[in-house]
């Protein structure tokens, strides 16, 4: 049963074992003669027989209860020598030479008790603990042999009790060798509970590997993904500068040669115009002399043609009419000039390098150029403090003020709120070192989901085609990054956006 539970193979040599020495005692004994079939041959070799098979499963039970290949590795395979010497003495007596065979078994028997004893000893040495209760056993057993062989070689008589040393010392070894077995049970069901330990450690082991392991590639995640969202933001910022200055260059290089190209014609007129309305001034003065001395002068006949003449041409509405053109030629030149002068300040092609430079000329070129999408539409509201001239790219931040009034442009004219006059205000102010622009309209505001992203490069609120997502990306990066300033803005829907910028006076300070 033991054998079957815990399939460790002592425990079947070991049932064997005794199996054959009971059996040998009951041939001691007489009782096997019926066992036996009443056979007589069978029965007086049966002695020598049943050992013999008792040492043949003896040798492999000492082998596994005292693990010789552990503590007497050497000597272990010497062991088989004791059943070779117990069939030779059954051979001997099958052959019927009885006393050199009983001789042999019995000292066959004293050698491997010594034997077994001797390896008892040391694998107690070693710290083995079933070897103390091996050790104990056949103490008994041995004794008992020793008794039994001083009585056959009548050293001392024992009369009739001369087998009852060797039957109690058999069965005080087989009673104490199952003693030893069971605690080898519970030696095994330690190291099973240590090794069930060690495994539940050894998986807590794992578990914390895992978890460390797991933690580690976390972080390893973490940082790549971090490093991968730099890297795309480099990209994206690479990106929007190298669109930023393309935008800049090719805007300058167009601003700068429509100036140039309309600044020499322009001229010419607007230089013009006075000289020819000095001289329009004169001819009219001459014009009058001549009707005032023609009606002295004149014949009646020739006042009629000079009267039908005026008649027909309207010379009096003809006289207004070159007075308004004249004006109105003197005012589109002047308007012309201006603009041209705002397509020059707003390109800057000649200002690379930082430069003191006032913000409301800025500003006010802004609106110029931006005048046919605002005239008559949208209120304008410019509430300009004194401010000091400020140290900044200047064409970059003419660029600034160009998307921000034209986003403001187009949330006032492309939502249009009923019952609401649009109207874009402007107000400079200087505070803390920092000259401060704040452009607001009162448009149709925008969501808390839209404001957070104004700022993202590429995104847009605008339909496929009519936005690029960079104007803001651009104004933040001009702003915050190339001159060190702040940006903010505030919006509420259906009430209007608030555009805060903030740059210092000094640029290297």
């Amino acid at each position: 049963m033991l054998y079957f539970s815990v399939k460790d193979k002592v425990y079947l040599f070991y049932c064997f074992y005794i199996l054959f020495i009971a059996l040998a005692q009951l041939s001691i004994s007489g009782h096997s003669f019926f066992l036996l079939g009443e056979n007589a041959f069978l029965y007086e070799i049966s002695i020598i027989g049943f050992t013999t098979l008792s040492s043949i499963f003896v040798i492999p039970f000492i082998q596994l209860f005292l693990k010789t290949d552990e503590y007497v590795p050497k000597y272990e395979k010497y062991l088989y020598l004791i059943p070779i010497s117990y069939v030779v003495a059954l051979v001997l007596r099958v052959l019927g030479v009885i006393e050199i065979s009983y001789s042999i078994m019995d000292l066959n028997g004293l050698i491997l008790a010594i034997c077994f004893f001797t390896i008892g000893i040391i694998a107690a040495k070693g710290g083995y603990r079933s070897a103390y209760f091996f050790l104990l056993a056949w103490s008994f057993l041995l004794i008992g042999l020793v008794v039994y062989i001083l009585h056959n070689l009548m050293i001392i008589n024992l009369g009739s009790f001369a087998n009852a040393p060797l039957l109690a010392g058999t069965a005080i070894e087989a009673l104490l060798l199952s003693f030893a077995l069971a605690d080898k049970i519970n030696i095994l069901k330690k190291e099973k509970e240590k090794e069930q330990i060690d495994k539940l450690e050894a998986v807590k082991e794992n578990e914390r590997l895992i978890k460390e392991q797991n933690i580690y590639l976390e972080k390893m995640v973490k940082s790549r993904t971090e490093e991968l969202e730099l890297t795309l933001k480099n990209l994206q910022n690479t990106q929007t500068q190298l669109v930023n200055q393309e935008k800049m260059a090719s805007l300058g290089q167009l601003t700068a040669g429509i100036a140039h190209e309309i600044n020499n014609p322009i001229n010419f007129v607007s230089s013009n115009i006075s000289p020819l309305k000095r001289d329009m001034k004169d001819i009219l003065e001459l014009m009058d002399v001549y009707r005032e001395k023609g009606k002295l002068e004149f014949s009646e006949e020739s006042k009629e043609e000079i009267e039908e003449l005026e008649e027909d041409i309207e010379f009096e509405y003809l006289l207004e009419e070159v007075d308004q053109l004249l004006t109105g030629m003197e005012d589109g030149a002047k308007r012309t000039v201006e603009i041209v002068r705002g397509l020059k300040l707003f390109s800057r092609v000649d200002e690379q390098d930082v430069k003191e430079v006032d913000l409301r000329e800025g500003l006010d070129s802004t609106l110029i150029l931006l005048n046919s999408t605002i005239s008559g539409r949208i209120k304008v509201n410019k509430n300009y403090e004194e401010i000091p001239m400020v140290e900044c790219l200047a064409g970059k931040i003419n660029q600034v003020f160009m998307n921000i009034i034209s986003n403001a442009i187009h949330a006032l004219l492309d939502h249009p709120i009923e019952g609401r006059e649009p109207e874009l205000t402007i107000n400079t102010s200087f505070k803390n070192g920092f000259v401060m622009i704040e452009i607001k309209d009162n448009g149709i505001g925008m969501p808390e989901s839209v404001k957070e992203k104004i700022f993202d490069p590429f995104f847009t609120t605008k339909a496929v085609g009519k936005g690029t997502g960079l104007g803001l990306s651009i104004v933040y990066t001009i702003i915050l990054e190339n001159h060190k300033g702040t940006l903010e803005v505030e919006s509420e829907e259906n009430v209007g956006t608030v555009f805060y910028i903030g740059l210092p006076v000094n640029q290297k300070g």
